[in-house]
């Protein structure tokens, strides 16, 4: 039997992924990764003002460095049908009419606000908060497919921020696109604005995109949000285009740097968190937890039409938006592995001050060895910790929240301390917070009729913290099946690029032959249950107490 390989290619928060795969077996035939080294070194953003920007030519470069290797330790190139992509979103950048990122022209190669705004840049705040007024006003449910809620993280906000923080790229701007709509368009070679593939996923969860009111929303309430979105809309295809459909070849240019043909299929993007999902092998009454930088928790359902209620504080929901032919279901937490670095950097603060101005390469190196070991030393130490009802307890809200009600602006918490506080306990704090959390959004769905009966971890957290998985294991009460796969983002990417190209008829049947096994399986402590039953009842009342004190003030 002749080899049959697709690549997955798998855009993160830090780094591009990519994975070739062999279609009938999910094997990983070789693979590459690379940081953006930009983003890694520091520029363009600013957690201070929660800026998140990536430059363009951090993916073009990151995108041309891993499909070259990828491809040149791949056996038999020829081998290679198809290439599936997966982003970050809502990660949109502003565009010239030849759908060239404004900040790849020379004039604003410099300016932030022509970057790709990364998916946990909260600068749209306030035009969040006006579009969820506006809508309020509206008789169609323009937010039906994100929880009735608009988010800072969500398209329109970030593109009013930008253009009128830089009102000089409204003159250059003809659109913008997500990030999983540009890449393909890269890819193939694709210049026209009005005819590219326009991913049905992102379109329907960020773009208030819908069949229910005919496309994209009327000129009349897009005049109402800004003024300046209307002439960008426009310029957009307006009909968006299914994740298993192809959104064209390769072109010659790209095929000449990676060392492909121009008959490899590229397919329609997909959000990395679908991605993963199909990737872990998602299924009616499973829900994949995808525990990264942020957290996601996917499911799917029988399709509903979106006729009934939606659900209040769900972050996306909306028909074949994962599987085709199922409703797909996204909710999470906007800062989970972000957390646990968030306190590290705290604590290696002067380690990093000195190992930057020191000229003894010895010390140097074991000031690096040690912050690269400080989670896990930190994570050793939590697992002996003795727990009381009274021991710290934490709030996960560092970058706002994302689910089970959206408020960006929201700050994390801590109570608790004493003198003979450690940093162990304060990290046992904040992993059991973000697990704490991981149950309420899971009760959102159960609450809401979505059928759960399974738990699937993915990413690197499930793979390599033990405290943290086995906290949500125990404060949920549900078994978590870890995924054999460190790359299932990647591996939902190339599973639907097996589909594009034909070689499976649908997605459930590649993931049959494609998906991996679980690699472990963590299971409820019955023991734990009433102590972490009293403590979750407190995390819930730290959270309404400093909510509301957030906002009184």
């Amino acid at each position: 039997m002749k080899n049959e390989y697709v690549i997955g290619v798998d855009f993160g928060s830090d780094s591009v992924r990519a994975l070739v795969v062999d279609v009938r077996t999910g094997k990983e035939i070789s693979g590459a990764v690379s940081q953006y080294r930009r983003w890694a070194a520091g520029e363009y953003s600013d957690a201070s003002e929660s800026r998140f920007r990536h430059h363009p030519l951090d993916y073009l470069e990151s995108l041309e460095f891993v499909l070259h290797k990828a491809v040149k330790e791949c056996p038999d190139p020829d081998a290679i049908k198809a290439i599936g992509v997966d982003t970050t979103a809502s990660t949109p950048g502003l565009v010239d009419e030849n759908c060239t990122p404004l900040a790849l022209l020379e004039e604003f190669k410099e300016n932030p606000d022509a970057m790709f705004v990364l998916w946990k840049d909260h600068t749209g705040q306030k035009e969040a908060d006006h579009i969820n007024e506006v809508v309020k006003k509206s008789d169609i449910k323009y937010l039906l497919h994100s929880g009735n809620h608009c988010s800072a993280e969500y398209f329109y906000p970030k593109l009013m921020h930008t253009l009128h923080n830089s009102p000089e790229l409204q003159k250059v701007a003809a659109s913008a696109l997500e990030l999983c709509d540009w890449i393909p368009c890269e890819l193939t070679g694709n210049r026209d604005l009005k005819k590219l593939a326009m991913s049905h996923c992102a379109a329907n969860i960020k773009k208030m995109y819908s069949p229910r009111w005919n496309g994209f929303p009327s000129k009349e309430f897009l005049d109402e949000l800004d003024p300046l979105l209307y002439p960008l809309v426009s310029n957009m295809p307006q009909k968006s285009t299914s994740i298993v459909t192809p959104a064209g070849t390769l072109c010659k240019e790209w095929a000449e740097k990676i060392g492909l043909n121009t008959d490899v299929v590229v397919c329609t993007g997909i959000i990395d968190s679908y991605s993963g999902a199909i990737g872990a092998g998602v299924r009616k009454g499973s829900v994949v937890i995808n525990m990264g930088t942020s957290q996601c928790q996917m499911a799917v359902r029988e399709r509903a039409g979106m006729t009934g209620p939606t659900i209040e504080g769900v972050f996306g929901e909306a028909d074949d938006s994962i599987i085709p032919g199922y409703e797909g279901l996204e909710a999470g937490i906007s800062a989970f592995g972000d957390l646990y670095a968030w306190y590290k950097r705290t604590l290696a603060w002067q380690m990093q001050r000195l190992a930057a101005s020191t000229k003894n390469e010895e010390l140097k190196e074991a000031l690096i060895k040690a912050e690269d070991r400080m989670i896990a030393d930190l994570s050793n130490e939590a697992l002996q910790l003795k727990i009381r009802p009274d021991s710290p307890l934490a709030t996960d809200y560092i970058n706002g929240r994302r689910s089970p009600r959206p408020n960006n602006t929201l700050a994390a918490a801590i109570t608790g301390l004493r003198i003979s506080t450690t940093a162990p306990e304060i990290f046992y704090a904040f992993a059991e917070a973000s697990a704490f959390a991981t149950k309420a959004v899971l009760d959102l769905y159960i609450n809401n009729g979505v059928t759960v009966n399974r738990l699937i971890g993915i990413g690197g957290i499930a793979m390599k913290s033990p405290l943290v998985t086995q906290l949500i294991a125990d404060i949920t009460g549900f078994p978590i099946e870890v995924s054999a796969s460190a790359n299932n983002c990647a591996l939902g990417a190339a599973i639907i690029g097996a589909v594009a190209a034909g070689i499976y008829p649908d997605v459930e049947k590649a993931q049959d032959a494609m998906c991996p096994a679980t690699d472990r399986t963590y299971t409820p402590n019955p023991e734990k249950a009433e102590l972490l039953g009293t403590r979750y009842e407190r995390y819930l009342r730290l959270a309404e107490f400093t909510e509301n004190d957030f906002i009184n003030n």
